[in-house]
């Protein structure tokens, strides 16, 4: 019975010494996921362009006079912040991408995915490398691309912070928007 319970007490210990998930961040300069469109435009007055994009979302696009940061777009759903990506000035990061991915690392812990290769063949990618934080309530990833414009490579590298479930709730209302809009479409019917 004693040697159970010293069993017992010794799992205890060790589940206790487990290391707990981090908590990845929500909030970038002031604006945290789950904001109403109303208080992002109160703490960032200077957003300049508004536009609507993919039926569900609206996206506001802030260029900042932070050195390193080259332009911050925030994405909402029904008035509610869900999306914010950061595209920084890769000319003026330390070691570039890696620097930043090194950055990411010591404050975020490992990633679940490093530097995924993906292929696009749309995009016109040289490189395109995909890493990938996530918890319960968020997802940060690290888009590093590599394309051509102008006869020129440009490299680009972009921190998306999203929040799950607004995620889910805009993905949803966007399939019933498409399905919706496709049902005007006309087409010939079969008559019964």
């Amino acid at each position: 019975m004693i040697c159970l319970l010293l069993l017992g007490v010794a799992q205890l210990g060790i589940a206790g010494d487990q290391i707990q998930p981090r908590v990845l961040p929500r909030v970038f300069q002031q604006v945290k996921l789950g904001m109403a469109l109303n208080e992002v435009l109160r703490l960032k007055p200077d957003i300049a362009v508004t536009k609507r994009t993919n039926f569900a979302t609206v996206s506001l696009i802030q260029t900042p006079s932070d050195r390193y940061v080259q332009r911050v777009v925030y994405r909402f759903h029904e008035n509610t912040l869900y999306e914010i990506e950061i595209r920084y000035r890769p000319d003026r990061l330390q070691h570039g991408a890696s620097g930043l991915l090194e950055r990411l690392r010591e404050e975020y812990g490992e990633p679940l995915t490093d530097r995924l290769e993906e292929v696009d063949f749309e995009s016109n990618d040289l490189h395109r490398r995909r890493t990938l934080w996530q918890d319960e309530r968020t997802k940060i990833t690290l888009l590093e691309r590599e394309y051509f414009r102008d006869g020129n490579s440009v490299t680009e590298i972009t921190l998306t912070m999203t929040d799950l479930a607004l995620q889910r709730r805009r993905d949803e209302a966007q399939e019933k928007q498409i399905h919706h809009k496709m049902q005007e479409v006309p087409i010939p019917h079969v008559k019964t």
